[in-house]
């Protein structure tokens, strides 16, 4: 079976982490298509893949035979980038969080569902291992049956979400969010 050709769009940091793993799994991908409105940024991360930079992504999508494609632009941007990749029957892998707003996401999701692509939200933090051992001592019921808890991550609120769904196996009912004093982060 060949490799599945992919394109990435957005070429930031974490871009390239997830670029790493593609070519460590050269056997399953293909990195074809790597696109950034930084030219430079572009043409980095087709030095270290050899996939064909781009500055715009529908030019991309005209020229590029895409299995999937990774979204690793701003959140502001996942919608839009959603809505082109599906349009032309690429699978969809995103950066968390899905969107900034729930009808940015919604879009996204009718975006796949009505061109028959698959989408998916690159959460991993509920498969670390740290958050794994939260999620058993739950579910063994060492704390007895828990209705709330405190979490704290720096990395983005939207992991908190994907926590609750995980260690509790439920959907939040409410939630409360604030910002730490500056000096304690």
């Amino acid at each position: 079976m060949r490799p599945l050709k992919v394109g990435v769009v957005g070429c930031g940091a974490r871009a390239m982490s997830h670029m790493s793993v593609l070519l460590k799994l050269s056997d399953k991908f293909e990195v074809a298509a790597v696109c950034d409105v930084d030219e430079a940024r572009a043409a980095a991360a087709s030095a270290k893949t050899g996939a064909k930079p781009y500055t715009d992504v529908l030019e991309m999508l005209s020229r590029e035979k895409l299995d999937a494609c990774l979204i690793a632009v701003q959140a502001e941007g996942h919608h839009v980038v959603a809505k082109a990749l599906a349009e032309r029957g690429v699978h969809i892998l995103t950066e968390t969080p899905i969107a900034i707003t729930l009808p940015c996401a919604d879009q996204m999701i009718e975006a796949a569902e009505d061109h028959g692509v698959l989408l998916e939200v690159s959460e991993n933090v509920p498969r670390w291992l740290h958050e794994r051992v939260k999620q058993e001592i739950v579910t063994m019921g060492l704390l007895g049956e828990v209705r709330e808890f405190y979490l704290s991550y720096t990395s983005g609120s939207y992991h908190g979400v994907a926590a609750i769904r995980s260690i509790l196996k439920t959907e939040a009912e409410s939630v409360v969010g604030e910002f730490p004093p500056k000096d304690s982060v």
